[in-house]
């Protein structure tokens, strides 16, 4: 590994990074995303994915080191990353970073595979902060380096997403920082992370039911970048230049340019991760601005579900497949890509968490006479990008009710509010689950003090 070399770098970046060194906005951005995670795989606990995952957490029969959310037993730590990972993402409420018109999902991987080590060693929350703060950084700065195609699809059809990496190797850096590891073996979780980063697999643009394998998989890549961090602690060895050269991780992923300089230039002074959107709903995040117009013209104009004639959603090609405008949706993860069922859980008022992807939603028949009035219209309106990141993307809603027309516009997503946020994803969960969201919510602020992150990842386990 050459000292200059662009892996090299961000490894040096990773091990030597300390809480001291964070910026005060990165650290209550951090702890946020953290929070955030945190309610989004109690959310997901609900959902088919999340009894399968706490199934499947169990089979290991692993020592009890980490928290399964939603579960009182606890596990090995890479079933446990794994299974609170895969719970996280399981109603697309995870947050999304977005750079030159990509998407990219690390936050939920890299919370989960940092947590089960922070709780499995016992480390403080400024450790753990420090940990999701070099693996979120470096996943983003992955992301923006490598540049998307996010308005035309490549040769063979697909979609080239410059994020996919940062699935994989933002946990496995979290994962090295959490458990100490020196600029060299960090180098070596690098690339044997890198060695198993995951391409978006093109069925996934296909079908009208979504499977539970989306374009990504939160679980998997905690669980791999946790593991590969823990066998270069072990003194297994990997491609510690994998991002550097003509054959680096881009090429092999099919890109045609990496900008090595926006991977390295100003680290420790630009924080590309505060550009991390944290979701106001659970659904796509390319959706959202046209279901922001949508809602503020319910609101604006007092408008119920009932009086709805007919609603019109105009959104971008992200949004644009067959799927996200078929008014039958089945199933939990296709609700969550589906615009006629997102508009009429908007409109019905119903909190934004599990009960909206709950099959008591799907099967509402109110819910299903508001779908069948929503159509989606694909425009041609380009992302707005400003040194390097989305600033807006442009969607707009018509709705005639009461014999008129409104018409609104949104260039952005709506911006999150953490407390109802957490309060619709524990709800759900039932009575043995009430204050937890406040208990969550109390850790703003207060997570960073923490001496021991047990405390807060408790939090994940049911009372009693």
């Amino acid at each position: 590994m050459e000292s200059n070399s662009i892996t090299a770098t961000l490894s040096t970046f990773a091990a030597e990074l300390r809480f001291e060194d964070l910026p005060g906005a990165v650290v209550d951005h951090v702890e946020r995303l953290v929070l955030d995670t945190l309610g989004c795989a109690l959310g997901g606990t609900t959902t088919p994915l999340g009894a399968l995952s706490q199934r499947f957490a169990a089979l290991s029969g692993e020592a009890p080191q980490a928290s399964v959310a939603g579960s009182a037993a606890r596990t090995g730590a890479s079933q446990a990353a794994a299974a609170n990972g895969r719970m996280a993402g399981a109603l697309d409420a995870d947050d999304t970073f977005t750079a030159a018109g990509q998407t990219s999902h690390h936050g939920a991987p890299t919370v989960a595979a940092a947590l089960a080590l922070a709780e499995r060693d016992g480390l403080s929350g400024a450790e753990l902060l420090t940990a999701v703060a070099a693996g979120y950084e470096i996943g983003a700065r992955i992301g923006a380096a490598i540049p998307a195609h996010a308005t035309t699809p490549s040769a063979n059809g697909g979609w080239k997403v410059g994020g996919g990496p940062a699935g994989v190797l933002a946990p496995a850096l979290a994962s090295a920082r959490a458990l100490g590891l020196d600029a060299g073996s960090t180098a070596h979780a690098f690339g044997i992370a890198g060695a198993h980063v995951e391409l978006p697999p093109l069925k996934w643009f296909e079908g009208r039911v979504a499977p539970m394998v989306k374009s990504m998989d939160c679980g998997w890549n905690a669980a791999s970048g946790l593991n590969a961090a823990q066998l270069a602690g072990l003194g297994m060895t990997g491609h510690g230049d994998i991002l550097d050269g003509p054959h680096g991780l881009w090429r092999a992923l099919g890109h045609d340019h990496f900008d090595g300089d926006v991977a390295v230039a100003g680290l420790g002074e630009r924080w590309w991760t505060l550009g991390a959107k944290i979701k106001a709903w659970p659904c796509q995040y390319w959706m959202q601005p046209s279901l922001l117009a949508f809602a503020e013209i319910l609101i604006e104009h007092g408008l119920a579900a009932e009086e709805l004639e007919r609603v019109l959603l105009r959104t971008s090609s992200r949004s644009g497949a067959p799927r996200f405008r078929d008014q039958h949706p089945e199933g939990f993860v296709t609700a969550s890509f589906n615009f006629p069922h997102a508009a009429a859980m908007l409109a019905l008022g119903v909190p934004a968490g599990p009960r909206w992807a709950g099959e008591d939603a799907l099967a509402d028949p109110r819910a299903s006479a508001v779908r069948e009035r929503v159509e989606v219209e694909t425009t041609t309106a380009q992302a707005v990008i400003e040194d390097g990141m989305l600033v807006a993307l442009a969607g707009s809603a018509v709705v005639w009710a009461r014999g008129e027309r409104f018409e609104a516009s949104a260039d952005a997503p709506p911006p999150a509010d953490l407390a109802s946020k957490l309060a619709a994803m524990v709800e759900p969960l039932g009575p043995a689950w009430a204050g937890r969201d406040a208990a969550l919510l109390a850790l703003a602020g207060t997570l960073r003090d923490a001496p021991d992150v047990r405390g807060a990842a408790a939090l994940l386990r049911p009372t009693g």
